[in-house]
């Protein structure tokens, strides 16, 4: 059986990609061809040698690559480990590629002692390897039951930038998309859907539930999905099961992005992206208490 290629890719190809580079090739380099690369090659990082070889990884005969188009073309799975990395990723002209973006810091910019800049390293190291491991048990469980690649329940509202879909799906756009902040409508929410102590976690409970107006609670989750996305950050807002409260906050932020002319509108460009969307009555009287058609 054809080994599926996995590219990861970052700035320089000196830290992160080349501890993923490493990772992967020690937890499933007899499945997967693994390969990184950057947009620039800054040389293999002497620091991230030896966070690595801490883990029981040796990475010291890697190579710093320049990313190489006909690799990329032909990967199953792009994956970028730098907003950089990812906002100037080549085109790539392979309609099947799975292309995935795991945000980290880059532990090379630390500052401090030595202790202190190879903490920053060492964090990195294991937030790495944890989202690797994720990864590998996923798609593991998924060619389990016969998929190819992995299933996506979640769509982008706006592509790259803004997702939506249910609790059970915020982990995987956490992982799999860089999500950085979560916009979670569910009233009886504890705690963020994502395990990652890294992500914002906004809670604005929606519902029969709430205290406040539904109004008010709806231009406050509106409000926050797009100001996250003005500010830069990637964001997911989610309710239970992906359908009404979503679907009103998925009108909504459209709207507020002028990107549909009413909730009509609004309502069928969303639809289109996830069909599962579904507002009640209650639901769409309180969009139309902000938006009148």
């Amino acid at each position: 059986m054809e080994k599926k290629l996995i590219y990861f890719l970052c700035t320089g190809n000196s830290c992160r990609s080349q501890m993923a580079d490493g990772f992967f090739n020690a937890v499933a380099g007899d499945r997967y061809e693994v390969k990184s690369a950057g947009l620039q090659a800054h040389g293999l990082n002497p620091r991230a040698v030896q966070v690595m070889k801490e883990a029981g990884v040796d990475i010291s005969g890697n190579s710093s690559d320049v990313i190489d188009p006909e690799i990329l073309n032909r990967a199953d799975y792009v994956i970028t480990l730098c907003g950089h990395a990812d906002e100037h990723c080549p085109v790539i002209s392979n309609p099947n590629v799975v292309k995935w973006h795991w945000g980290f810091d880059d532990p090379a910019k630390a500052t401090g002692t030595e202790e202190e800049i190879m903490a920053q390293f060492r964090s990195v190291r294991d937030a790495i390897k944890a989202r690797i491991e994720t990864f590998v048990e996923r798609v593991r469980s998924q060619e389990q039951r016969g998929a190819n690649t992995l299933e996506r329940n979640y769509h982008a509202l706006l592509p790259g930038k803004i997702f939506m879909g249910g609790a059970a799906d915020v982990q995987q756009m956490v992982d799999e998309e860089g999500v950085e902040v979560v916009v979670d409508l569910r009233g009886e929410a504890e705690r963020c859907a994502a395990s990652d102590e890294r992500v914002e976690w906004i809670k604005v409970p929606l519902g029969d539930e709430a205290v406040e107006p539904q109004e008010k609670l709806l231009q406050s989750a509106i409000q926050s999905v797009v100001q996250a996305y003005r500010d830069g950050k990637k964001v997911a807002f989610h309710c239970g099961g992906g359908k009404g409260r979503t679907g009103m906050v998925a009108f909504g932020t459209l709207l507020e992005l002028q990107l549909a002319n009413s909730i009509g509108e609004a309502e069928i460009m969303a639809k289109n992206i996830r069909p599962a969307l579904s507002i009640k009555p209650a639901q769409r009287e309180a969009l139309e208490a902000l938006y009148k058609s």
